[in-house]
């Protein structure tokens, strides 16, 4: 009975959170600027994206129109680890960043973007 309630504590506190980020509407420079933190999470070494980050912000399906940081986010995410945006790679020529097929890793990703979310909200 005790793990349910803790469960049903913590299924409360992420709706909570998500009522937030709908709730927050971000310009576009806000948008950029939070795009640049993302592509930060997946190539730590911005000389290696190879991309600018406001191809993050490009819409992929309806769903994902908004301005709110939730659908922001969400369409950040899809872009990071689904991959497909084009890119320059290292030695200059343009390629397709690849998804991201380790479980582990789009976890991380996962969560580090939602903490990302998350300081938007706090701020």
């Amino acid at each position: 009975m005790a793990s349910a309630l803790k469960v049903s504590e913590q299924f409360e506190r992420l709706a909570a959170q998500v009522e937030r980020m709908e709730a927050r509407r971000l310009t576009r420079d806000e948008q950029v600027h939070f795009a640049e933190r993302a592509v930060a999470l997946r190539f730590p070494d911005p000389t290696r994206s190879g991309m600018h980050p406001s191809q993050l912000l490009t819409v992929r399906r309806p769903e994902d129109l908004g301005d709110d940081l939730y659908t922001i986010t969400n369409r950040v995410q899809e872009h990071l680890c689904r991959g497909g945006a084009n890119r320059r790679a290292a030695d200059g020529r343009l390629t397709r960043m690849r998804r991201i097929t380790s479980i582990k890793r789009e976890i991380e990703l996962n969560s580090q973007l939602w903490d990302l979310a998350t300081e938007v909200i706090a701020a």
